[in-house]
């Protein structure tokens, strides 16, 4: 309904697909994407592993398996966010997304994949506490690998908050696995704000 649409981008929690390990209902892709691309439309998508909801984002059973974690109340909920550089979230991370690229990469139907395993609804915003560059790259060369025929996206907000002094900006590093990069929220706030970063539009 929407002219001149090409793209339909949908953000689901890993929590969603595999609410059980091992066991992933890719049907809550795949029925949305199937409408979309029976009508000549091209995909895009986010997984998340932080919703700040009742869909945590993380499966239940990571953290069971003792991956660490933070309890937060971002919104009035209570709810937990993962320790983005645990190795035991990482190891099931990486199984969970090395399943999703064997389904999806490559596939002419996908416009690209969000780097969306960082902060609150994927945005790169951790609320617990602050990250670096290492915990960034981690997450990024995951998609990479996981992902090779793709391309990354990462969000304007990771430079705001992973940056470190004589390290490549966050953006700077996506670009030079072959990612590019987009501002996540715009139009969210009035003018002057409604495009919150708006020196990055050049580059």
């Amino acid at each position: 309904d929407f002219p001149g649409l090409t793209v339909v981008y949908l953000r689901v929690p890993w929590s969603v697909i595999e609410p059980v390990e091992g066991q992933r209902n890719w049907a809550v892709l795949d029925t949305v994407a199937q409408r979309y691309i029976a009508a000549c439309k091209q995909i895009a998508f986010r997984l998340t592993t932080f919703e700040g909801s009742v869909y945590q984002g993380t499966p239940e059973w990571v953290r069971q398996a003792g991956a660490k974690w933070h309890q937060v109340s971002p919104y009035e909920v209570t709810c937990w966010e993962p320790d983005y550089e645990d190795p035991i979230y990482l190891e099931k991370l990486e199984r969970f997304l090395a399943a999703a690229g064997a389904r999806y990469d490559g596939s002419p139907h996908l416009a690209f994949v969000d780097v969306g395993t960082i902060g609150i609804w994927g945005e790169g915003h951790p609320i617990a506490r602050r990250y670096g560059m290492a915990m960034l790259k981690r997450h990024v060369d995951l998609h990479r690998k996981c992902f090779p025929r793709s391309l990354l996206v990462g969000q304007d907000d990771w430079d705001r908050n992973l940056s470190e002094p004589g390290e490549p900006t966050p953006l700077e590093y996506i670009r030079s696995v072959g990612g590019t990069f987009r501002d996540d929220s715009i139009l969210v706030y009035e003018d002057p704000q409604a495009y919150k970063t708006a020196d990055l539009a050049q580059p």
